[in-house]
């Protein structure tokens, strides 16, 4: 079981079945228009984005869940990923800064995003 906590500069994950928190971002979010390069070789751009977002999985599993969260935890848009090289639609969220999250092998990847 997992969660989410917010303070003034830093947004964590929760993770309660070990006993662990850790940092997802602060206050200074990186942007770039080129790859942003994850764990396991996941990269996504672009960030800033518009209308919507690239999510290269080369090194996971292909079918792997991907989650838009705003900053209280609530999802917004769940999609499974249905190639290594796949196109996610952020037109139906207002702009702001969003969690994206990859599940898969019973493991997670968080990044955040902008949208505009």
């Amino acid at each position: 079981m997992s969660g989410l906590a917010f303070d003034k500069n830093n947004l964590w994950t929760i993770d309660f079945t070990n006993k662990k928190l850790k940092k997802m971002y602060s206050s200074s979010i990186e942007t770039s228009t080129k790859k942003m390069i994850f764990e396991d070789g996941i990269t996504i751009f672009p960030n800033p984005a518009s209308d919507y977002i690239i999510i290269n999985n080369y090194e996971t599993e292909q079918n792997c869940l991907i989650e838009i969260l705003d900053l209280t935890g609530k999802i917004l848009i769940s999609d499974r990923q249905k190639s290594k090289v796949y196109k996610l639609d952020l037109g139906n969220i207002k702009s702001g800064q969003y969690i994206v999250r990859l599940s898969y092998d019973n493991r997670s990847v968080n990044s955040m995003i902008i949208k505009n």
